[in-house]
């Protein structure tokens, strides 16, 4: 009755019906796409927990890991390193295209891990979770020569890092990165990953408790750390930190806000360490720091394509 009475009113009622009857057929069948699509991404993702719960204690842990981790967001580098207080960070894993990565990885766990924010944050007892480098970093990180050394020649555009905590405070980084090409990592993303972090994590210290990767991750009896007093050994205390924090990419304001002092004292105690140290820029201060780290002159030369042109 409804259709005669609307057809005498509107004679092109059959046709919009035939199109709504068409529209409603192309959804329903995009559903059934779509939860068949859902079921075979849950078949895929189920199979790589799987996977990944039966590889525990076994040499390929962390590449199961990976595998479930790119299932639901793509990345192009990976390292897992392991931290533990004022200690050098151990590398577990580490796969990214770069000139010279090695040397870079091995520069970075001589002494130039302490101007990364991750290992800051670690020392500092941070929360297990799902971060983003951005989150834990200095507004003007990226500017820093560290950054450019140690990132920009991977050809970072964006990272984000799982930090699992293990027994003695110590925490297992696994990092996966994208190039400067790629998109950074979405909310959606992220928020993945954190639903997948609970299971990574427990996996994690598990494959820890089987394997007894503690026992040389990291011996109490051998601390590995570097003294804070090898580095820039001519400062004081307090032009020390300030000093360290330059390289680390805090601003003026930023650092008188965490040393709980004025911008202009900052700035003094800025100026009187670049006259001890007899440098001038902060590529000179870098250059000492590494020095300092224990890293060669040459190394600095030929890997950080950074040219000394002062006396150490």
């Amino acid at each position: 009755m409804f259709r005669r009475i609307v057809s005498k009113v509107d004679p092109h009622y059959s046709h919009l019906r035939f199109l709504i009857e068409i529209k409603l057929n192309i959804i329903m069948f995009s559903l059934s796409r779509y939860q068949k699509r859902r079921k075979q991404e849950l078949e895929q993702s189920s199979k790589l927990i799987a996977d990944l719960i039966a590889s525990i204690g076994r040499k390929h842990f962390l590449s199961c890991i990976q595998r479930l981790v790119h299932n639901f967001t793509s990345y192009d580098m990976f390292v897992a390193l392991s931290y533990f207080g004022d200690s050098a960070p151990t590398s577990l894993s580490y796969k990214a295209q770069a000139k010279h990565p090695p040397k870079l990885l091995n520069i970075y766990t001589t002494g130039a891990y302490r101007l990364d924010p991750v290992f800051s944050c670690c020392k500092a007892g941070i929360e297990p979770g799902v971060y983003t480098l951005r989150s834990l970093s200095p507004i003007e990180f990226d500017k820093t020569l560290y950054y450019q050394t140690f990132y920009g020649s991977l050809g970072l555009g964006d990272e984000v890092d799982m930090l699992v905590n293990i027994p003695d405070g110590g925490y297992i980084l696994l990092g996966f990165a994208r190039n400067d090409t790629q998109e950074l990592f979405s909310k959606d993303e992220l928020s993945m990953l954190s639903i997948l972090f609970p299971i990574v994590s427990v996996s994690v210290q598990e494959h820890l408790d089987r394997t007894g990767w503690g026992s040389w991750l990291w011996d109490k009896s051998s601390d590995n750390s570097l003294p804070t007093g090898d580095i820039f050994p001519k400062l004081s205390e307090r032009q020390r930190e300030v000093a360290l924090l330059i390289l680390r990419g805090f601003s003026s304001e930023d650092i008188g806000r965490h040393m709980g002092i004025s911008e202009n004292t900052v700035k003094v105690h800025r100026r009187n360490a670049y006259s001890m140290l007899n440098v001038t820029t902060s590529i000179e201060l870098f250059v000492v720091f590494l020095s300092d780290c224990g890293v060669s002159v040459d190394a600095i030369k030929e890997y950080l394509n950074i040219e000394t042109s002062f006396s150490l």
